[in-house]
């Protein structure tokens, strides 16, 4: 597995460094590396290969080199393993008294539940309605509440 950091990661570090605002964003990488750690430990548990994780200046994201999942379980597994351990680490900051850590994870956990896609929570629901309801009306269902969706 290879691990990449987009260039314009390292030039947003520079420039907070050069002003003195790096920490909460350095804080935020690692809630974030974390979460996808989670997603690796998860995929490598169920069978799956890590092609690699990048740093962009948008977050941080895992790319699964083989993506054949055998089954829903797997997959639930799968995508909610980052949001479960946001969710983890939400509590345990809160214990002690981590108030930042606290922030970033519970934002990290509501971000990801969400049923929109790209997002965890979003792979979660198309594949319980695909299940359910078969692929194509599961896309069509959730094309009805897509961000900046008119509601056809």
């Amino acid at each position: 597995m290879k691990i990449r950091i987009n260039p314009l990661t390292v030039l947003l570090f520079a420039i907070l460094a050069f002003m003195g605002n790096i920490r909460l964003y350095i804080l935020t990488y690692f809630i974030m590396a974390l979460h996808e750690f989670a997603h690796l430990v998860a995929a490598v548990c169920i069978g799956l290969k890590a092609e690699n994780i990048t740093f962009s200046p948008f977050g941080v994201h895992l790319r699964l080199d083989n993506k054949i999942i055998n089954s829903l379980a797997d997959e639930i597994i799968l995508y909610s393993a980052g949001p479960l351990v946001n969710a983890f680490f939400a509590l345990a900051a809160l214990r002690f008294g981590w108030v930042d850590v606290f922030r970033l994870n519970v934002v990290l956990f509501i971000m990801n539940i969400m049923p929109v896609m790209p997002l965890d929570g979003g792979m979660i629901t198309t594949r319980l309605l695909s299940y359910k309801l078969g692929r194509k009306r599961a896309k069509e269902i959730l094309a009805e509440y897509e961000v900046g969706s008119e509601g056809k």
